[in-house]
């Protein structure tokens, strides 16, 4: 366990660390050779000591994009000891989000330990979270390599174990304590798993959200149950699939009861034995849209332009088609348009005559609402 040495750590190591934590997280390069001291033995780390590591990180929406706010890894490699060294580093804290290694009353960015054994805990500290935002903390194990063993993301709060590269939504309360020391990792013995889950995908179309995944090696499994949360923490029973059991397995369903907002998806395998596989999570936002189509000036004279203002969820090609009031098309007009709102023109004089007519907006992409016999009149 790491102790109170951590204060003493001479501003030399912490210059050294904090060069290993820039060129770890960002630039992905190799350690170079590091001399450290642990518990009064002299180990030299050459390139490459680090071969195992697991990343853990929090993120959060700003302006709608997910954006990460702070991270930490753990290394692992039998040169490494539970003792300071120069592979640790101590958490410098951010004025905002923190998240790190909790080690004895520590908080570290960088924790060296040898390879873990299995029932070994290792925990997090998450500090300053703002309790009116939803976090996503994910624990990325893809380079976690220690043969027989598997780290699991421990939730305190809802007691339940989730597979790392799984990720956890939650928004923080008001108390520190519910949140400083939630989650945390723990080691199992790796089981043989009957199916991976190569991808989860979810789009939102005209009328609902689209969702896919797809599973490899599958065998000896039960059934496959869809879960749907409107928190990322509480998922209830959406629909329910017969596994497959073949090498690859593709699964689609529509679900027609979202919500304006954020949707997020699981995915529950289930094994002849009951034992539970679960997919990662993925949200889906639905965006509260406008769906008016507003026509000016109406009535329109036919040396004037006419105005059409809607708005669209994506990128798309739309199609401008009037008729007269015997459904016969007079004309078909090509426009590109952009996410948001959209103001487009179009000339009347091909108009025959004055009267009354009806407009249409017809979209390539099914996600954009189709503006069907909107009336018009031409004087």
């Amino acid at each position: 366990m790491k102790s109170s040495m951590m204060v003493s750590l001479s501003l030399k190591a912490i210059k050294t660390v904090s060069i290993i934590l820039f060129s770890f997280l960002f630039l992905s390069a190799s350690y170079g050779q590091t001399n450290s001291s642990k518990a009064g033995n002299n180990t030299t780390v050459t390139n490459n000591a680090a071969t195992s590591y697991i990343e853990v990180t929090l993120w959060r929406d700003i302006e709608s994009v997910s954006t990460k706010s702070d991270g930490a890894v753990l290394l692992f490699n039998n040169l490494f000891s539970n003792e300071l060294g120069q592979e640790d580093a101590l958490k410098l804290i951010n004025g905002s989000e923190n998240i790190g290694i909790y080690e004895s009353g520590s908080v570290l960015s960088i924790d060296g330990l040898p390879e873990p054994k299995v029932n070994q805990v290792i925990n997090i500290s998450l500090d300053n979270l703002n309790t009116t935002v939803d976090y996503l903390l994910k624990v990325e194990a893809k380079q976690f390599i220690v043969p027989g063993l598997k780290p699991y993301i421990v939730d305190a709060y809802l007691n339940k174990e989730l597979p790392a590269d799984s990720s956890i939504t939650f928004m923080p309360s008001g108390d520190t304590t519910t949140y400083k020391h939630r989650f945390s990792i723990i080691f199992r013995v790796a089981d043989v798993l009957g199916l991976k889950f190569t991808s989860f995908k979810g789009y939102k179309d005209r009328s609902s959200i689209n969702l896919t995944w797809v599973t490899a090696s599958e065998s000896n499994m039960n059934k496959l149950v869809l879960e749907k949360s409107y928190n990322g923490i509480d998922f209830n029973k959406v629909a329910s699939f017969a596994a497959q059991n073949k090498e690859q397995g593709v699964y689609n369903y529509s679900d027609v009861e979202y919500k304006v907002g954020k949707n997020y998806y699981r995915v529950a395998a289930t094994d002849l034995e009951g034992k539970i596989i679960l997919s990662s999570i993925i949200q889906v936002n639905v965006a509260k849209v406008n769906n008016q189509l507003t026509i000016y000036p109406n009535p329109v004279k036919r040396t004037q332009q006419l105005n059409l203002a809607f708005n669209v969820i994506v990128n798309d090609n739309v199609s401008i088609r009037i008729y007269d009031t015997k459904g016969a098309l007079i004309s078909d007009t090509r426009r590109s348009v952009s996410t948001g709102q959209n103001t487009l023109m179009i000339d009347t004089y091909n108009i025959p005559s004055a009267g009354n007519y009806f407009l249409s907006l017809i979209f390539d992409n099914q996600e954009n609402a189709t503006y069907s016999n909107t009336q018009f009149i031409v004087r």
